[in-house]
Parts: C-alpha cells; structure tokens; sequence
C-alpha cells in the first residue's frame, strides 16, 4: 500500500511504489542537461557543475526506494488491485532499459573526454621555433610586464601543461566518483530487472486471473453475439462451426490491426470490441501480428510455447495488457468450443492442482462456472450474502476456494471480514461452523489449522 498525491489530494494505492513520477522526472533532468554539453566553452565544466552530482545522487536515492512485490504473496484482492503483476515487471524492465541507457551515456562522454585530455598531457603549448621568432621579432615591446620574453615564453609553456595535467586528474576523480554512483543504481535495476521466465509465470497467472474474473462475462456476450450475427435462426444450437466461423472474424480483426484499418472497420462481426479497443489495437500493429503469427487454430494460447517470447515481452506495456489479455483469454474461451480436448486442457490449466491434491479445485464447462452457473455435484459455498446473484455467487465461491488452499488462517479471517464489510458474505457467528465449512472447500485441517486455532483468529475478526 502507497499514498500518491494528485492536485493536493491524497489517493490510496494497493501494491509497491515505484516511485515513477520521481525517478522519471529525475532521468528527464538528467536527459536534458547532457543535452546542453555543447553550450559549453570546455566540455569539462560540464561535469564539474553540481547539477550533474545531485541529479544523479537523487536518482540512486530514488531507485533504491523502489519497493518488491512478490505476487504470491499478495492479500490484495484481485480486483482491488490498480495495476497487474505483469505490469509492475514491465515497470521494472523499462527502468532497467532507461537507467542503463542513461548511464552509458554519461559514463561514454565522460570517457571521450577523459581521453581527449589525456592525449594532450605533452607537448608545448608554444614550440621552440615560435619562442625563437616571438624573441626575434622583438614582440616583448607589445608585451606589457614583460622583460625576458624567453622566459616568460617557457614559464606560460610549464604552466599550459601544469592546467592541462589538472583537468585531467580532476576528470579522473570525477570519473571514479561518478563511475562509483552510476553503477550503484545500475546494480540495483539489473537485480529488479525480471528474467523471461518472470514474465512468462506471470502472464499466465494473469490470464487465469483475467479468465476467473471476466470469462464468464465475456462467454455470455460471446453467445449473444453468435444469437445476432451467426446464426440463420436464434434456436438453433450453438455448433463447433458457429464458434469457428467467430474465431475467423476475430483473425479478420487481428489482420486488420496490423495494417492499422481496424478503427475504420464498421462491420457488425467486429461491433463487440467497441471504439477505443478497435483503436488501441491499430496502435499496437506490431502486437496484433505477433499474436496472429503465434496462435494456432487446435492450440490454446501459450506464452512458454512461443517461439520468441522476448519480442512478445518488448511489444507489451502497462497500458496494452488489458487489451492483450482480452485477446487471448477470449480465443482461448472460443476454442474450447471448438475442441472439446481443448476444453479439458483449458479446465485443467484454470484449475491448477498441488501434488498432495487428487481432485481439481473446480471444474468448469461451457455450460458450468464459465457460465455463471452450477457446476454439476458441487455445493456453493453457504454464507454468500443472500442478494447476491448467482453468477456473482460462484465468482465468490471459486475465490474462497482458491483462498483456502494457499493463504494462512489470519489471511483467511482478514477476507471474510472484508467480503462481510462489502456486503458479499454473511458469516455465522459461530467459529466451529464457518470451520467446517471452510474444511469442506479445500482449507486443510492439519497443523497450524486447527478448529481451536481457528477459532481464536475467526472471534477476534469478527468482533
């Protein structure tokens, strides 16, 4: 949890700070300074305004306050939550990328000149010949304070190699010192920055998590839309076929993303991605072709079977996940209607088991918890509030299980207490029986979960 301020008020935010208005406005200042190094009279000076210093201290300090967040181990309900988990790595990657760009650039015009410098350690500043001719010539009369013009010429000679010699050794400590502060940030972002294997868990957590909350939803408008735009008559069933023919419209769209003509398209088939997603998707072309190239008609979506998964990574950002997500998790949704082995491999992947567990945590069908309805042989869990609907209900039943079987009992407490707070659950007063009952969805009943340890958590929650 983080506290930002926006016009002088003070908003709450769920998950890590990153600290992005900070360290981007310093990396800004830092970009337009090395910009004005040619307004310089000596590019030296340059690194001896204490502007430089400070813009980069500030930025380290800044970086190193840039908080962790370990998914798995967040409370926070998923549809509290502002941002995904895939978007806090994708976060992290674009600050790796910045900051070390940044640095190379200063630490490459600091080098440059360091060695400039350097290759003009020796030699005179007036040669031999000149001091020669300068003496001849009887120049020391325009001289003013000077008698011995040859000694005056040798002296300013020492003196030009003596200034040279300084900068030199000044830009050396300053390399070192600066050098010092530069990789310190450096160090910390190359230890933020997430592996493929990061973002790949991490998108296929979030697409689960996109599916439990919004598949449901989306396969009713997908159904309808078959009802008006498919079918030759509404009572006709819905086939394989129908749902192949909305696969094809959703290449059409893909496709036509890449060229950047989907915004333009008025097609009722493409009516159901609306004006802003059909926009968003023209402006991410190089996505949409990546996604068509990678999908396969008798395959489901899978990040960890795509060939280059790298490029997949540099083309999202926070701002097009949620587009992303709506993609895949409805092609996905399609395809199980399309295949019924699919469906069981889709079934199987939303409901991932742990090798202690001989049954999955729900099943799901097309005609089931996808749907918003009961799934056969499976009881609702019983203290859901009673004006709750019921595609709701199973939404909140399904996370109570998934709740159960990886979170404490203080964490368990915590969001009942909270769901009881926003009107979503009724709890009994009674401890035993919200304990069996939290038994029978899935919470063990081993160590650290007795009825009696329960018991003292659950009252002192539900005071």
């Amino acid at each position: 949890m983080h506290i930002k301020k926006i016009n002088n008020i003070e908003f709450k935010f769920p998950g890590p700070d990153l600290h992005q208005d900070e360290i981007d406005s310093l990396m800004s200042f830092l970009h337009e300074q090395i910009e004005e190094i040619d307004n310089y009279p000596d590019k030296s000076l340059f690194f001896q305004n204490p502007q430089i210093f400070e813009g980069w201290l500030a930025l380290v300090r800044a970086i190193e306050k840039i908080e962790t967040w370990e998914a798995a181990e967040d409370k926070t309900r998923w549809e509290d939550r502002t941002e995904t988990y895939v978007a806090y790595l994708l976060s992290l990657r674009d600050y790796y990328f910045k900051y070390m760009h940044l640095g190379q650039a200063y630490y490459n015009l600091l080098k440059e000149l360091l060695d400039t410098y350097g290759g003009w350690l020796g030699g005179e500043c007036i040669d031999t010949d000149s001091i020669e001719a300068l003496s001849a010539d009887n120049y020391v009369e325009h001289i003013d304070n000077v008698e011995d013009i040859t000694h005056h010429l040798t002296k300013l000679n020492s003196e030009s190699l003596k200034a040279r010699s300084a900068v030199h050794s000044v830009l050396k400590d300053i390399h070192e010192i600066l050098l010092a502060v530069i990789n310190r940030g450096g160090q910390i972002v190359i230890n933020l920055n997430p592996s493929i294997e990061n973002f790949s868990q991490a998108i296929e957590d979030d697409l689960r998590e996109w599916t439990f909350s919004f598949g449901s939803k989306m396969f009713k408008e997908m159904k309808e839309d078959l009802n008006r735009y498919y079918k030759a008559h509404r009572t006709d069933p819905y086939t394989p076929e129908l749902w192949g023919e909305m696969l094809n419209a959703d290449e059409d769209a893909l496709n036509m993303a890449k060229r950047r003509e989907l915004t333009n398209c008025d097609e009722p088939k493409q009516e159901h991605w609306g004006e802003d997603m059909k926009k968003l998707m023209d402006e991410n072309s190089e996505l949409m072709q990546l996604i068509y190239s990678s999908c396969r008609t008798d395959e489901l979506f899978d990040l960890r079977m795509v060939d280059d998964v790298q490029r997949f990574i540099s083309l999202l950002t926070p701002d097009n996940l949620s587009m992303f997500y709506d993609i895949i998790v409805r092609r996905n949704l399609i395809q199980c209607e399309m295949y019924s082995e699919l469906k069981t491999q889709h079934d199987e992947w939303l409901n991932p088991t742990n090798d202690d567990e001989t049954e999955p945590k729900m099943q799901v069908d097309s005609e089931g918890d996808v749907n918003g309805e009961e799934p056969a042989e499976e009881k609702r869990f019983s203290f859901i509030h009673v004006e709750i609907e019921d595609e709701e209900a199973w939404r909140i039943h399904r996370a109570i299980k998934r709740l159960v079987s990886n979170f404490r009992i203080p964490e368990i407490c915590n969001y009942l207490k909270e769901q009881k707070q926003n009107g979503k659950l009724m709890l009994p007063l009674n401890p035993s029986v919200m304990y069996n009952e939290l038994v029978r969805l899935g919470m063990p009943n081993g160590e650290g979960f007795s009825e009696k340890n329960f018991s003292n958590i659950y009252n002192s929650y539900t005071k």
